[in-house]
């Protein structure tokens, strides 16, 4: 209901993306045998080269849009 009041969908291709990101860091949590480390050095990497893009494209709804530029 709240997903309806404010315009959002749940099951987006961001979210889902998302969803898929905190699963990787989850994978990663457990490979490093549950040391923090590499998952705090994934996550600095995912903001600062992913997640820029992912909200852009979502704010602006062209999510899997490609632009037709001549």
């Amino acid at each position: 209901m709240v997903e309806r009041a404010l315009g959002l969908r749940l099951d987006s291709a961001c979210n889902r993306a998302c969803l898929l990101l905190g699963a990787l860091l989850a994978v990663v949590y457990l490979i490093g045998h549950r040391s923090i480390g590499p998952c705090i050095a994934a996550h600095i990497g995912l903001n600062l080269f992913l997640e820029p893009w992912m909200i852009i494209s979502s704010a602006t709804g062209s999510w899997g849009k490609r632009s037709l530029r001549a």
